[in-house]
């Protein structure tokens, strides 16, 4: 059996369980046994050790059942840098990479502040925290989350990543952070999948990533309104507001922001031409 045949083997198998794509899951699975994709095509004709075909066969069953590649292989890449994840997290999305984008940018006005402090909410993996801590070095980022468990996969991402000026807080929302800190900028990716939309979920999402970082109540609106009526006792002068959003909230977390003050709102889209952040400043 060479790596090849085994490849084709799991394509097959995928196939005809109504895989999507299988050929990328399949190519996904078995590149962890080289170093990188042309070390597989440079070696596809090799013999495959018993052992290694025998957990390829593990995983592309698994994959068969709709588990995510990214949960078979325990890590997913953000922003350029490989993270750990369990399905205690999110799998990070490229879209978010839209909101560490536009989060990056305007950190720079504050590039001559001597220190810059970040608080991201609902922070699951900590892809965010981690990314920013990581592209701002002098900046104090405090990642929160409510899960314990989320808490310690971003811990552990920190730590491999060599993020030293981020913290993770357990907390729900602003609840457990000391009343003296003000931020220069609050992020979240909260949850903003509605209980209707929930059920209209593919499987890989639905039966797998933790629904408590997915759904919200009132109509998956609940957190955009709880973060922004807290987030200006929290936000420096001229502090700034960024969230990831649903493409067809823009317009409802608006009006949200509006009605707390919140100036200078304006949208981003993502690669597909949606609606995916939205950002405002601190009157």
């Amino acid at each position: 059996m060479t790596y090849s045949n085994a490849y084709q083997e799991a394509v097959k198998f995928l196939r005809e369980r109504n895989v999507p794509d299988p050929e990328v899951d399949a190519k996904l699975l078995i590149e962890i046994y080289f170093k990188d994709s042309v070390d597989y095509l440079l070696r596809q004709n090799e013999e495959m050790p018993q052992e290694e075909y025998e957990a390829y066969q593990k995983h592309w069953k698994e994959r068969s059942l709709r588990k995510p590649v990214q949960y078979i292989l325990g890590e997913a890449y953000f922003y350029g840098n490989r993270f750990v994840v369990t399905p205690d997290v999110l799998i990070p999305r490229f879209d978010t990479e839209v909101l560490v984008e536009e989060a990056h940018h305007r950190l720079k006005s504050y590039e001559k502040e001597e220190s810059v402090k970040i608080l991201d909410l609902c922070t699951g993996s900590g892809c965010i925290a981690i990314t920013l801590g990581l592209l701002h070095p002098r900046a104090k980022v405090t990642g929160v989350d409510i899960s314990s468990r989320a808490l310690e996969v971003a811990r552990k991402n920190a730590l491999l990543l060599d993020a030293s000026n981020v913290e993770m807080v357990e907390s729900n929302l602003f609840e457990n952070l000391s009343t003296k800190e003000k931020y220069h900028m609050i992020i979240s990716n909260p949850p903003y999948i509605s209980k209707e939309e929930m059920e209209g979920l593919m499987p890989e999402v639905y039966d797998y990533e933790p629904h408590l970082a997915l759904e919200a109540k009132d109509r998956g609106l609940w957190f955009y309104e709880e973060i922004t009526r807290q987030a200006m006792e929290w936000l420096e002068p001229y502090g700034i507001l960024l969230f990831e959003i649903g493409c067809k909230q823009h317009k409802a977390v608006e009006a949200i922001m509006k009605q707390y003050g919140f100036r200078e709102i304006v949208g981003k889209k993502d690669l597909a031409g949606l609606d995916r952040v939205i950002c405002g400043i601190k009157e």
